[in-house]
């Protein structure tokens, strides 16, 4: 059974139908109030007004993928608001060369510093390699894996900015994203700001599971849980305007990204493509149905587009098309077969 609203499937794990339409359709969204979020508002235009006073070569850092989202607010920051970012990309092996191309366009074009946070390879294989050979043991391994990821990402950005001395991280979660990230943390709480304890309980609980990954990140979690004087980790784009295709115009206009390097439908991580191709192959629907229907019920003018996207990418694995070189290329790298993700 298929929404007859948005792109959710019976398929999904935790998709409850009631006259051919899921609950994401039925219920209304999960946002903060007004009053909650005009709370945030006046938070963060004191954050920007205290960041300015603060003495250090860098007064915040963006968490930097290359994608439309960060590149925007790494510009809003530096243009509109006048701080002093360090962008900030963690290389797992697996950016996408558009979002690579993107980064390098937009920070000389920007001005500003960036480093590229240069993780242990062997660490985040065996991360991916997990849950691509161990899918049948979780209802949504593109969750597992992405939770997993970000947050030793968060992690590691994390570290770097304590060591650096910069108080805040700004981070270009999308509204779409936000939802997500409620229903994973199941606080409206983290709309706004992602308290470090959540980051932390969310890992502990899975420790039983990293142990059997790596020992390493073991090792790195048990450093992180130990720190101190973490900054704070903000997401503007919850109380701040959101509109993604001006986002995009402003972007090709400004001449950091062209329109066609932007696509909200391109993830600048190819282990999400490999992710999308083995849950399709073995399941039958495309794991990101749910940030779809999501932006759908937001933005019910985008909801044609949406479902052609979603039925390009079934219909592509199906025919064995999708994106094909990147596949083989995350296969090699990983040491495994399509046998062993299908």
């Amino acid at each position: 059974m298929r929404c007859k609203t948005c792109v959710m499937t019976n398929k999904i794990p935790g998709t409850e139908f009631k006259n051919c339409q899921c609950n994401i359709c039925r219920n209304p969204l999960p946002i903060i109030n007004k009053k909650k979020q005009k709370k945030c508002l006046t938070d963060f235009k004191k954050t920007i007004a205290k960041l300015k006073k603060h003495k250090g070569q860098y007064n915040c850092m963006v968490a930097f993928s290359g994608g439309k989202d960060s590149s925007h607010l790494l510009h809003m920051l530096k243009n509109e608001y006048g701080l002093k970012p360090l962008a900030v990309s963690v290389d797992t092996g697996y950016i996408n060369p558009i979002a690579k191309e993107n980064i390098t366009r937009i920070i000389k074009k920007l001005d500003v510093d960036h480093i590229f946070i240069k993780v242990q390879q062997g660490m985040f294989n065996s991360i991916y390699k997990y849950f691509l050979k161990n899918s049948d043991k979780y209802p949504d391994i593109l969750s597992e894996n992405c939770n997993l990821c970000t947050g030793l990402m968060d992690i590691y950005m994390g570290m770097t900015a304590a060591e650096k001395n910069i108080p805040v991280i700004f981070s270009g979660v999308s509204p779409d994203e936000i939802y997500l990230l409620i229903d994973l943390f199941g606080s409206k709480d983290i709309c706004y700001e992602l308290d470090h304890k959540l980051v932390q309980n969310l890992i502990n609980k899975r420790m039983p599971m990293i142990k059997k990954m790596n020992k390493k990140i073991v090792n790195l979690i048990q450093k992180y849980n130990k720190m101190k004087n973490l900054p704070r980790i903000i997401y503007p784009y919850h109380v701040l305007p959101y509109d993604a295709n001006k986002m995009r115009k402003m972007l090709a206009k400004e001449g950091l990204i062209p329109e066609n390097k932007s696509s909200p439908f391109v993830t600048n991580c190819l282990i999400n493509d490999i992710m999308i191709y083995s849950i399709v192959k073995k399941r039958g629907y495309n794991p990101y149905a749910k940030m779809m229907s999501y932006t759908i019920k937001s933005e019910p003018n985008r909801r044609s587009n949406l479902i052609f996207v979603d039925r390009i990418i079934r219909l592509t694995v199906k025919l064995g098309l999708f994106k094909r070189k990147t596949i083989n290329y995350v296969l090699k790298n990983l040491g495994l077969s399509k046998k062993d993700v299908t």
